[in-house]
């Protein structure tokens, strides 16, 4: 959801005294990618994070679209209440609408039945397949082929960026081996050096 698109109302904060206006505000959810997750996964995995939008009516330049906090349900709660109110789905994993191997319409279609993401259409019971319609069982085995290629991807990358770790730690050793044999060589030519002036005197 972006911005623009969070229902709002007026509501004054509950810590503003009376003369003060109201301000235009709304909570919603917003898909952020969680990089962490889509680095273990080989593909984008999305977490939908609850944001607040603060407009003040008649200010364009005044506004305010950013994570909500625990300050900030407690401050417009009647706000806070209308976002919780509202029947909004929470998706987790890759959205059906990103998913290349589907057209628009047939996300839509999927949305419609509580399908939100790639990972829940794979989770399709065989009691609830054909409810999806005759491509049901079509759309579940490619869901399940691209997450278990994407999983096979994703420990290559890993097994290949742990390959490349070791590399560079044993070229890293092999420098330092070959630094201390230069140093060696170098005190060995040079010799035990010139005895001290107290030997020489005497």
């Amino acid at each position: 959801m972006q911005e623009d698109e969070i229902p709002l109302i007026l509501e004054r904060a509950s810590d503003e005294p009376e003369n003060v206006p109201a301000i235009a505000v709304g909570f919603g959810l917003r898909a952020v990618q969680d990089k962490a997750a889509s680095e273990v996964a080989g593909y984008p995995v999305f977490k939908e994070r609850e944001y607040v939008s603060l407009r003040v009516p008649g200010d364009k330049n005044t506004h305010s679209f950013r994570p909500s906090k625990e300050k900030d349900r407690e401050r417009y709660p009647k706000a806070y209440a209308a976002f919780k109110n509202r029947n909004q789905s929470v998706t987790t994993g890759l959205p059906i609408e990103h998913w290349p191997q589907i057209t628009r319409g047939e996300a839509l279609t999927l949305k419609a039945m509580a399908i939100h993401s790639v990972e829940s259409l794979a989770e399709v019971h065989d009691g609830h397949i054909e409810k999806l319609g005759h491509s049901g069982r079509q759309w579940r085995a490619k869901a399940k082929a691209f997450l278990a290629q994407a999983k096979d991807s994703a420990e290559a990358q890993r097994l290949a960026d742990e390959n490349r770790k070791k590399d560079e730690q044993m070229a890293e050793m092999q420098r330092q081996i070959n630094e201390l044999a230069s140093k060696l060589e170098n005190a060995q030519k040079r010799g035990p050096g010139r005895p001290r002036k107290e030997a020489e005197a005497a």
